[in-house]
C-alpha cells in the first residue's frame, strides 16, 4: 500500500470510525488481524495486513475467513483483546509518511492501539517521537539544510530514481516507489512534454486529495489488480487489457481490493499449508512402505527356515535329539547325490527343540507376510488416494471456508454424510460441480455451500440443485463450466425434453431454505444472471467424477 493511498484513506477513516466501539480482534493470517468494531447500529471489520510484500489497510463489513478456518489466538492477539475490548475510540492520529496509524480510546486503560502496515499491531501508553510529524523534502543541495516543505520537481525525483542524486536523497518519505517509477516513466516516454502533468500529479498529492484509481480486469469475476493515488502509466500496469475506474470514495475501493487481496492470500497460505501436509502424509507413507518392505524381508527369512526344519525332521531318527550343537551338517535327500546343507543351530537348545523353534518361526512368518500383504495394500491405496486426492476437497469441514454471520448456512446442522444423496462431477476446466440426487441431497447442498459458491436450478420448473465450488469471493469461473453446469441442472429437471431451459445462476448466500416447506425448498433473493442451454444426455457420463 502506498504511503499516499494509506493518505487518503486515513482522512476518511475519522468519520467512519470515531464514536464506535471494538467488539473483538481476530487473526485470520499470522500477519493479519482483524477489528470489529459496533455503533450506530451496524458492524465494521478494520482489517490490517503488515506482509512485506504487499501491507494493507482497509475497512470493510465483513471480516476475512481462511478456509482452513481461524486461527487460534497467540498470546499477542490475547492481549489486545484483553486492553481493547469494549473500548471506544474517540481520536484519530497518523502518520502517513511512515504509514502508521493510530486509534485513541476515551476512558481508563491503554490509551492508544498503533496500526503500523510494517511492524503490525501494538498497544501504546503515549504516540511514538516524531508521529505525525510533516515530511520535508531535503535540499538538492548535498550538506545544506531543508530550506522548506515544498516538494521536489518531477525531474529531480526521475534524478532520484535513476540513482545520480547522493543516495541520502531517496530517504525523502513522499518520494514511494510508486511515485518514483510513475515520474520516471513519464518523463522517460514523453520527455520535457510530460513534465506539466507530472508537476499536476505532484501537486494533487500534496493536497492530499483526490480520487483513487482501481484498475480491473477484462472478467468480472477476476479480482481488481490494482490501486493507486493516481492513474499508474501503462508500463507498470501488469496487463494490457485493463480497466481503470476512478472512485471518489477511498473507503470503497480499500475495500474493494483489500477484501479481494486478503481472500487471495489466504487461500494462498492455506494451499501452503495442505500442500505441506499432503507432502508430509507421502513422506509417512513412504517410510511404512520400506518398513513393510523390510519386514516382508525378515518373514521371508523365518519362512525359509521351514526347509531345515524339515530336514532335520527327516534325519532325526539317526541323531541324538537331546544334543547341544552349534550347527548341523545334513545331506539333502531332494538335492542332487551328496549335497549336504549346513544348519547354524541355537547351541542353547536340543537338536529337537532347534527344530520344533524353526517350524513355529516359519509359520509365524507365514502369517506375518499375510498380514504385511494386507497393510502395503491398504498404504498403497491410501497413497494412490492422496496423490489423487482434489483440491480443494469440498466436502471436509476443516477445508470449507467460515460461513458468514448472515448467510443462510448460520446457526444449522450439517448432514453427517451427505454424500449418499449428491453427486459429483468435474467440469471440462477442472472445477468440482455438486448436483443433488433427490430432496435430501439438495437440502444438503444449501447446508453445505460457501457463501461465494454458485448456485443453479432451472428457472420456474422443478429441478436439482447444482453447486460449483469455488476457493473465494473473487476465484474466476469459466463460461464453459457455467453452461456445463446449467445442463446438468436441466438433465434433472421436469424440462430435460426441452430444446431451450432457461437456468438461474445466484450465490449461495442468496439462496435461503423455507421455514416448514418441504425439504430442499428455498427462496432466492437475487440472481446473477440466467443461461439458455438445450440439455445434453452425454454430458453427465462425460463430467461424473469416477467413484
Amino acid at each position: 500500500m502506498d504511503a499516499h493511498l494509506f493518505r487518503r484513506l486515513t482522512r476518511e477513516l475519522p468519520g467512519a470510525l470515531i464514536g464506535l466501539r471494538i467488539a473483538k480482534i481476530y487473526r485470520p493470517h499470522p500477519e493479519c488481524r482483524t477489528l470489529t468494531l459496533y455503533g450506530n447500529g451496524h458492524t465494521l471489520c478494520l482489517t490490517l495486513l503488515n506482509i512485506r510484500q504487499q501491507p494493507f489497510l482497509y475497512l470493510g463489513s465483513n471480516r476475512p475467513m481462511s478456509p482452513s478456518g481461524p486461527l487460534e489466538p497467540n498470546s499477542h492477539t490475547m492481549l489486545l483483546r484483553k486492553h481493547l475490548k469494549a473500548r471506544r475510540i474517540a481520536n484519530i492520529h497518523d502518520d502517513w509518511p511512515r504509514r502508521r496509524l493510530a486509534l485513541e480510546f476515551a476512558g481508563n486503560g491503554v490509551p492508544f492501539v498503533l496500526l503500523d502496515l510494517k511492524e503490525g499491531m501494538s498497544l501504546a501508553h503515549e504516540l511514538p517521537p516524531g508521529f505525525g510529524a510533516a515530511p520535508e523534502w531535503p535540499s538538492t543541495v548535498q550538506g545544506s539544510e531543508p530550506a522548506s516543505k515544498s516538494w521536489p520537481d518531477p525531474a529531480e525525483i526521475h534524478e532520484l530514481h535513476s540513482g545520480t542524486l547522493p543516495r541520502q536523497r531517496r530517504l525523502a518519505s513522499v518520494i514511494t516507489p510508486l511515485l518514483w517509477r510513475t515520474c520516471s516513466a513519464l518523463l522517460c516516454s514523453s520527455g520535457e512534454a510530460a513534465l506539466p502533468e507530472a508537476r499536476a500529479l505532484l501537486a494533487d498529492l500534496e493536497n492530499g486529495w483526490g480520487d483513487v484509481f482501481l484498475y480491473l480486469s477484462s472478467n468480472p469475476d477476476s479480482p481488481p489488480v490494482a490501486l493507486a493515488a493516481w492513474p499508474l502509466p501503462a508500463e507498470l500496469l501488469p496487463g494490457n487489457d485493463l480497466q481503470e475506474k476512478a472512485h471518489g470514495d477511498c473507503l470503497e475501493a480499500t475495500r474493494q481490493f483489500g477484501e479481494a487481496h486478503t481472500v487471495a492470500l489466504l487461500c494462498a497460505n492455506h494451499r501452503r499449508t495442505e500442500a505441506t501436509l499432503q507432502r508430509a502424509e507421502e513422506k509417512r507413507l513412504q517410510r511404512l512402505l520400506n518398513k513393510l518392505e523390510a519386514e516382508e524381508t525378515r518373514l521371508s527369512g523365518l519362512i525359509a527356515g521351514f526347509r531345515h526344519a524339515r530336514l532335520i525332521q527327516t534325519h532325526l531318527s539317526g541323531l541324538d535329539r537331546n544334543a547341544h550343537l552349534p550347527e548341523l551338517q545334513l545331506t539333502d535327500p531332494a538335492a542332487s547325490e551328496g549335497t549336504m546343507i549346513l544348519i547354524p543351530l541355537d547351541a542353547r537348545l536340543t537338536i529337537r527343540e532347534n527344530m520344533e523353534r524353526l517350524f513355529h518361526q516359519a509359520d509365524r512368518g507365514r502369517r506375518g507376510l499375510m498380514r504385511v500383504a494386507e497393510r502395503r495394500a491398504h498404504v498403497l491405496a491410501a497413497l494412490e488416494d492422496l496423490k489423487a486426492r482434489p483440491f480443494p476437497t469440498h466436502f471436509s469441514k476443516d477445508n470449507r471456508p467460515a460461513r458468514q454471520k448472515n448467510s443462510l448456512h448460520a446457526g444449522r446442522k450439517t448432514q453427517r454424510n451427505p454424500t449418499g444423496h449428491i453427486s459429483t462431477f468435474i467440469s471440462s476446466d477442472g472445477l468440482h460441480m455438486l448436483r443433488g440426487r433427490n430432496a435430501s441431497g439438495n437440502a444438503a447442498l444449501v447446508r453445505l455451500a460457501a457463501g461465494h459458491d454458485y448456485w443453479l436450478h432451472v428457472q420456474n420448473a422443478p429441478s436439482a440443485h447444482v453447486l460449483i465450488c469455488r476457493d473465494h469471493a473473487h476465484f474466476p469461473v469459466p463460461g464453459q463450466t457455467l453452461l456445463e453446469a446449467a445442463h446438468l441442472s436441466a438433465l434433472k429437471s421436469g424440462r430435460r425434453a426441452d430444446t431451450h431451459v432457461p437456468v438461474m445462476i445466484a450465490l449461495a448466500k442468496d439462496v435461503y431454505p423455507i421455514k416448514g416447506a418441504p425439504e430442499g425448498t428455498v427462496s432466492v433473493r437475487g440472481t446473477l444472471r440466467t443461461v439458455t442451454v438445450t440439455p445434453d444426455p452425454d454430458l453427465e457420463d462425460r463430467l461424473r467424477k469416477p467413484s
